[in-house]
């Protein structure tokens, strides 16, 4: 049974992660869809062992040494659940750093510049957060999960799930995000980096 859901998982991963991501709001989520109502549980989260970690941290080895530059593509599901419609932004990535915490999680922090308006600013990024994890992937030198977690807004509760790809490949460093609520895709975003 586990070797069937692990199979699962990989199938599910290379759907929700193809290459050139074509984002559509509202989208069913893949872990949704080959879990039904389960998706709506959390008895499915992964433990990690000493040797995940270790392939996490050589993985990390590579970004957290070296500050980054270059560019983002953010987009936003608005309007409503009946109409919804995608905006999509474009950025400069001034700089880019990668620092380990104390756990195999990953906090990224970045400056950017709005290409259309040329309004700046920075944000923090925590990805691979280790208590989430319902799949896991690590391939070379890209790491690849989903996660989910139950989060709690404004007194009401929803389902978040994060699908993510990091790939380092020598000078270049791409990752991929999407957001899931409730089952439903609601951004995405792409940041293609060089070393500076």
């Amino acid at each position: 049974m586990k070797c069937f859901v692990g199979a699962l998982l990989i199938l599910i991963i290379t759907f929700q992660l193809p290459a050139a991501y074509a984002f559509t709001c509202l989208e069913k989520s893949q872990t949704y869809i080959s879990q039904g109502e389960k998706y709506f549980e959390l008895d499915d989260l992964l433990i990690l062992n000493s040797k995940n970690k270790k392939q996490l941290s050589t993985v990390y080895d590579q970004i957290t040494s070296d500050r980054w530059t270059g560019s983002s593509i953010e987009t936003v599901c608005k309007g409503s659940d009946k109409n919804p419609r995608a905006e999509q932004y474009t950025f400069n990535i001034k700089k880019a750093t990668f620092r380990q915490n104390g756990r195999s999680e990953i906090k990224a922090s970045i400056q950017k510049k709005n290409r259309d308006n040329g309004s700046s600013g920075s944000g923090a990024y925590h990805l691979f957060g280790t208590d989430n994890f319902i799949h896991l992937e690590l391939t070379g030198d890209t790491i690849s999960s989903i996660e989910k977690s139950l989060q709690k807004i404004a007194g009401r509760s929803r389902f978040r799930e994060v699908v993510t790809s990091l790939a380092v490949r020598k000078k270049t460093l791409t990752i991929e995000i999407t957001y899931f609520s409730n089952g439903y895709s609601v951004g995405h975003e792409t940041f293609s980096l060089q070393r500076k």
